[in-house]
């Protein structure tokens, strides 16, 4: 990556590789009486460029019993260097406990987090190199305990790539 100094002007594609790649949740989803992971609709992130990239993804739920499983649908350019997984702990039901999980993971695996009747907020990074433009992971979730209560993916969700590293 390109630093500038005093004097430099960069080219457009140069500004481009500082800017995030975001996407967000305009409305809530509801998940109820599943433990299958699906695609989420709205959270696919599509790399810009190739290269190194960091990827937060900030989730805002309600687990109304039923709690939140994750995992993450990554495309066939996508290698996953690393992933982490902080949260609610699972068997936690209550976001004013002190207990959470901090814990590290590949993709696919399905990371679960409490269950809580108030917002409760979730946080993974992972560490991808895309090997083209277009490459794209997307946030697949559904319930950590089949309940007949609805887990709601809230308005406000959102996935934030940065480019580390361009290939």
């Amino acid at each position: 990556m390109t630093l500038f100094a005093a004097g430099m002007v960069p080219t457009a594609d140069e500004s481009n590789l500082h800017v995030p790649a975001v996407v967000r949740r305009t409305t809530n989803l509801d998940r109820a009486s599943t433990v299958t992971v699906a695609d989420d609709d709205t959270l696919t992130l599509t790399f810009p460029a190739a290269g190194l990239w960091e990827v937060t993804c900030h989730l805002r739920y309600q687990g109304n019993g039923g709690g939140l499983r994750v995992a993450w649908s990554i495309s066939s350019g996508v290698t996953v260097n690393m992933r982490s997984a902080r949260g609610i702990a699972p068997a936690e039901t209550d976001t004013a406990q002190s207990e959470i999980r901090n814990s590290v993971h590949g993709a696919g695996t399905e990371v679960t987090y409490g269950s809580t009747t108030s917002d409760a907020w979730a946080t993974e990074v992972l560490s991808v190199t895309a090997a083209a433009a277009g490459d794209r992971v997307t946030l697949q979730w559904a319930q950590s305990t089949s309940n007949a209560n609805a887990t709601t993916l809230r308005t406000g969700s959102r996935i934030i790539g940065r480019l580390i590293e361009p290939a």
